[in-house]
């Protein structure tokens, strides 16, 4: 609860201004960015990747995308690299799967990069890092795993905040919208 509370507090204090300097990392968290809404375009964003490359979202146009928040290092990654690695090798070719390891601590070992990316090679096509929450905060993701399903053209189509949800008659209905031919 105290901690549910800080993270209100910060958000509150962030709120307030387009940017915010957080202190103890050194990161500017950006609030000028636009929301994920269903039917709007999803606002693009870089984070580095597993080797330390810069990633521009926008790079991965032309496919549907599923794009994945989660915490790599905690039992919660476990259930939702399997649903990923289930849907990429369903739709292979169709779809691209973003992963993004959201984690607090600012500075991860090179090697924990390593592991993380064979840990997650059949469930994602790329594995980003997030380890200051410059995307958590502004995308507004409050739990993990929260994964994003965008069409090709970036418009955001579905939102799930649990695994159960990629179970879901209505995610299963929009990824086959998202997925049929264009006319």
């Amino acid at each position: 609860m105290k901690a549910l509370a800080g993270l209100l507090g910060v958000l509150a204090l962030l709120a307030a201004a387009p940017e915010a300097q957080a202190q103890s990392t050194g990161l500017t968290w950006r609030l000028d960015i636009p929301r994920p809404e269903k039917g709007c375009e999803f606002p693009d964003f870089s984070l580095p990747d597993t080797s330390g490359t810069m990633v521009s979202f926008k790079e991965f146009g032309g496919k549907p995308i599923l794009l994945a928040f989660c915490s790599c290092y905690t039992d919660t990654c476990c259930p939702i690299l399997a649903r990923l690695e289930e849907l990429r090798t369903k739709h292979a070719g169709k779809v691209v799967v973003i992963l993004v390891c959201c984690e607090t601590a600012p500075a991860l070992a090179k090697d924990s990069f390593q592991k993380l990316e064979e840990q997650c090679r059949g469930s994602a096509d790329r594995v980003l890092i997030d380890d200051g929450w410059q995307t958590r905060i502004p995308f507004l993701v409050s739990a993990l795993p929260t994964t994003y399903l965008i069409d090709p053209s970036f418009c955001m189509r579905f939102k799930a905040v649990t695994v159960a949800d990629l179970n879901t008659p209505e995610f299963a209905a929009e990824l086959e919208r998202v997925l049929a031919p264009a006319p």
